[in-house]
């Protein structure tokens, strides 16, 4: 008997901008051309500000750092873009590369760390313990040092292998 498993990608939506704000703090990265930055880990980028003010920042989003882990599991997403005059338009946001370090699935880190139960390691689970402890952001995030760069498109989204994610 053959068994197969079938999985499946999505396309995140989010609201951004083309600028920082209060509102919308979080940096979408697009691909370094320096080896270097190429091979930041996720802390460095995220909790130590090594790609900051590089000119590497393609949106900004209003977000979490939880919604932008997944953003970079799925490797693409749809952003309304909130324009400073006050107006809107839909971008994408598609896979560019990735550093060389390993994806670890941090529900995995928070079950052994009893910080989930095991069997309930869902991502509202995960969301909800993230928000109810935001010290705890750097520990859980500083295990799985794979960062995700992003381009701009006016096209649906691609993922690894410039595979598009659709609906359905």
């Amino acid at each position: 008997m053959t068994t197969t498993k079938f999985t499946s990608y999505y396309s995140p939506d989010f609201h951004g901008s083309r600028f920082p704000t209060e509102r919308f703090k979080y940096p979408i990265y697009k691909w370094p051309t320096g080896p270097k930055e190429q091979n930041l880990t996720r802390t460095e980028i995220d909790f130590k500000g090594a790609l900051k003010g590089k000119g590497l920042e393609v949106f900004w989003l209003e977000a979490s750092l939880f919604d932008i882990y997944l953003l970079q599991i799925q490797g693409g997403g749809r952003i309304t873009v909130h324009n400073e005059d006050g107006s809107t338009q839909v971008k994408y946001l598609s896979y560019a590369g990735k550093n060389k370090h390993p994806l670890r699935m941090i529900g995995k880190y928070m079950v052994e760390k009893g910080y989930i139960m095991p069997g309930k390691a869902t991502i509202n689970q995960q969301r909800k313990f993230l928000e109810q402890n935001p010290d705890k952001e750097e520990e859980v995030f500083s295990t799985t040092p794979s960062y995700v760069f992003f381009y701009e498109s006016d096209e649906e989204p691609v993922g690894v292998n410039n595979i598009p994610l659709t609906s359905g």
